[in-house]
């Protein structure tokens, strides 16, 4: 096997990286620097490639600043969605109240036109009572770690047509569903979901047309 020779390379420690910052006219960029020693008879050098990263440092910097700022935004909103939920708590409660003192007072007193308008705000004023009580349980960290419960979702949509009914009717849409199951999760944020489907539905109709809104559930392998 051949000797090398004098003048061969000899490697003399394995190569090192680290990043370095450096003014190129009058700008900051950034290198990754990759240096191997290496010695060439009695001369000794440094091998040095640098890769130019400053894209990709300003790049993780816009990201971690966004991360903080989203934090931040994310904090605020908890904050938020707790004091509107308190403050809200009392009026929808004072307002369940009276009509609940309307249906009793006026049994019987009233057409069933009039009964039925009174069950419709009662029933609303109840929802609306529940979503307050969920927005805060939401906004709640130690109350987030609570575990999924079953949820049907027909009993769900039923709520959330409920709440639109004044806007289906006042659209012409016709809304309709298959056999919708029983999930997990949280029948507040189902009912959002489902809300906020149902609703773009009818707002981004045509002006001409009445909308047509079809539901279903497809249960999928895994």
């Amino acid at each position: 096997m051949p000797q090398p020779s004098p003048e061969d390379p000899q490697v003399l420690s394995k190569p090192t990286a680290h990043e370095v910052a450096l003014f190129q006219d009058g700008e900051e960029r950034f290198y990754h620097l990759i240096q191997a020693p290496f010695q060439a008879g009695t001369d000794r050098h440094v091998l040095t490639v640098a890769t130019d990263i400053t894209e990709r440092r300003r790049n993780e910097e816009a990201l971690a600043r966004h991360a903080t700022e989203l934090g931040l935004r994310n904090e605020q909103l908890a904050q938020f969605a707790h004091a509107a939920s308190h403050d809200l708590q009392e009026p929808v409660r004072m307002v369940a109240l009276y009509v609940q003192l309307l249906a009793k007072r006026y049994d019987g007193e009233l057409d069933e036109q009039a009964d039925e308008y009174i069950r419709f705000a009662a029933e609303g004023a109840q929802r609306i009572s529940n979503m307050v009580s969920a927005i805060r349980r939401y906004a709640s960290i130690e109350d987030n770690a609570q575990p999924l419960e079953p949820v049907d979702l027909e009993d769900v949509l039923d709520g959330v047509l409920a709440d639109l009914s004044l806007r289906i009717a006042a659209t012409g849409a016709k809304i309709t569903h298959g056999p919708l199951p029983e999930v997990r999760g949280d029948p507040a944020q189902l009912a959002q979901v489902l809300q906020n489907l149902v609703y773009n539905g009818l707002k981004f109709a045509k002006p001409t047309q009445h909308p047509q809104v079809h539901i279903w559930a497809q249960r999928l392998e895994g």
